[in-house]
């Protein structure tokens, strides 16, 4: 009768699983086993963002401290200079020294 309609002569039934079926049981994940596979993975991703975060961390640390080096070895510097030639004071006499002149020349 297929053939006479044109029909495929093919099986008629075709078993179907389902998950839900009670007999379709899968060790893996009965165990988790696929659960902790994902959770694994989960774990790893993090830790390598984790792992890129804190070497980046540590390098920006690291220039932090190579500028606090520099600013402190030039204030010292700044100091030895202060000493050698007089410092703020030898400026503040000349300042003190030119503020009076001009006054002298403005009240002439």
């Amino acid at each position: 009768m297929m053939r006479k309609y044109g029909l495929d002569e093919g099986q008629l039934y075709v078993e179907q699983c389902t998950l839900l079926e009670p007999n379709n049981f899968i060790p893996s994940w009965e165990a988790g086993d696929e659960e902790k596979k994902e959770v694994s993975l989960a774990l790893k991703k993090l830790r390598v963002q984790y792992d890129d975060i804190h070497r980046m961390t540590q390098q920006k640390e690291m220039e932090l401290e190579l500028i606090k080096k520099g600013v402190k070895k030039i204030t010292e510097e700044e100091r030895q200079v202060e000493k050698l030639t007089g410092g703020n004071q030898g400026e503040i006499v000349k300042n003190t020294m030119s503020l009076e002149e001009v006054k002298n020349q403005h009240e002439e």
